[in-house]
């Protein structure tokens, strides 16, 4: 027996000594077997299908009290039916006859799904640019069906859609491994039906969608203009939550910006809750270098991750230039132990004389802005405020500076990127910056430090 299942074994004994002789609670709970605890899911067997329910019911009580014996962080509960084995024999040697059974993990429920299995939310970086849906998508996975029905989520390349979507998918099967879940592409959602519809075998494939838990369809946008083909979803989606099940749809764009959508589709696809992921700030890549480095037994110095954050566009740009370099790196070093990335690797193998051009002529305002907030711990929505605060008002002008001098924007784009009224608000920023500089050390390697993580010119 495991020391969780022993410490859980523990507490229910000692609970039922102190409840009431009748009680159910107590009753039910000592019919709970903890099998396990994986991923924030604790596993438990039960012997019969009114515990289960019981159980599941209560799952808010489980999980909180589970939490607490354990000292584990646990998300939600599995309950399996756990029913005696029959006395199975040879009718000629009266020996028992061998069980063969195969119970699939967790992993192999994933595919079948069409699920990546590194795609969980453990794993999923989150920051000001997607933290609401974050949020949107634990609800579902948590109440499928009855919070956001659809889940609409849209952005552009990389930043993350996908992996959100199929996060909450698997969050749902863990909860409900008997859950019908299917992840498809919109290309071979569309093909598919076309292919069903040409072999005359439609029958088919409304048995495999409609019956579904959870639809969850990539790239929404490619059904645009293929009118059989949105008569087909149009009742597959119908279907589906009207026997509560959960519709989540990823598109480059939210619903009314699709063409060619016929209108009763583009009142489903808004009939939920739509929400957007913006492109990664400076923040998230940071994150997602280290984690990335984590997944794949990389030791990321911060100021490596830092560095790879500001010359990466998006997510997946992050990993690739993340590989590449340590591939480079694992090339040359002779050590017997693996190196260690640090932020000199970033300069030697991918901030080069040639690229090092490059990476400067591409740092554009949102960089500086993100890096200056970074430096300073406030928020971009702070600084395009009218607040006057000391250390917010020194960040603004700063930012000004470096927008100024160092990528040489004009006065009134450093306006616009400030949301301040006019130009002279910031000829002031600039002009006082200047003035500190020459007697304030401390300010001049403030500056020093924002433009050597930006690869912008220090001098």
């Amino acid at each position: 027996m495991s020391d969780v299942a022993v410490s859980w074994q523990n507490f229910v004994s000692s609970y039922i000594d102190k409840a009431p002789k009748n009680d159910v609670w107590s009753q039910t709970l000592k019919q709970l077997e903890l099998e396990g605890v994986d991923g924030g899911v604790a596993h438990f067997t039960c012997p019969s299908v009114g515990v289960k329910t019981i159980a599941l019911n209560k799952q808010a009580e489980v999980v909180s009290i589970a939490s607490a014996v354990l000292r584990v962080p646990i998300f939600s509960i599995l309950c399996e039916v756990k029913k005696a084995p029959r006395d199975r024999r040879d009718k000629q040697t009266n020996e028992p006859l061998p069980i063969m059974s195969y119970q699939p993990s967790l992993d192999d429920l994933l595919a079948q799904m069409g699920l990546n299995p590194k795609h969980t939310f453990e794993n999923f970086a989150v920051s000001n640019c997607n933290n609401v849906a974050f949020a949107a998508a634990q609800a579902v996975a948590s109440q499928v069906g009855k919070t956001y029905n659809p889940l609409f989520v849209w952005g552009g390349v990389g930043v993350g859609k996908t992996h959100l979507v199929q996060a909450t998918a698997r969050r749902i099967a863990q909860i409900n491994p008997h859950a019908r879940i299917a992840f498809c592409p919109g290309d071979r959602f569309t093909n598919e039906i076309i292919e069903a519809i040409q072999t005359r075998s439609t029958h088919k494939f409304r048995l495999k969608y409609r019956k579904l838990d959870v639809l969850i369809i990539d790239d929404i946008q490619f059904i645009s203009g293929k009118n059989a083909v949105q008569e087909e979803f149009f009742h597959t989606f119908n279907d589906i939550i009207s026997r509560a099940g959960q519709v989540m749809l990823v598109s480059d764009r939210p619903p009314q910006d699709i063409p060619d959508i016929e209108d009763r589709l583009r009142s489903r696809f808004s009939g939920g809750l739509t929400i957007d992921i913006s492109p990664p700030d400076f923040e998230l890549k940071t994150a997602i270098a280290l984690i990335k480095g984590k997944e794949r037994g990389i030791d990321v110095d911060i100021e490596a991750a830092k560095q790879i954050a500001l010359i990466s566009q998006d997510n997946r740009a992050v990993e690739g230039t993340l590989l590449a370099c340590y591939a480079k790196l694992i090339a040359t070093n002779t050590e017997a132990t693996p190196p260690k990335l640090g932020a000199s690797d970033i300069e030697r193998y991918v901030l080069n004389s040639k690229d090092r051009q490059i990476t400067r002529s591409s740092i554009d305002s949102t960089n500086v802005v993100d890096m200056v907030c970074s430096y300073y711990k406030i928020k971009p929505l702070h600084l395009k405020q009218p607040n006057r605060i000391e250390h917010v008002a020194r960040a603004r002008h700063v930012l000004m500076y470096v927008l100024r001098e160092k990528l040489k924007l004009n006065y009134e784009a450093i306006a616009r990127i400030t949301k301040r009224r006019d130009h002279t608000t910031v000829i002031h920023g600039v002009r006082r910056i200047k003035q500190e500089l020459a007697h304030n050390q401390q300010l001049k390697s403030q500056i020093v430090e924002i433009c050597q993580n930006l690869s912008l010119p220090t001098d």
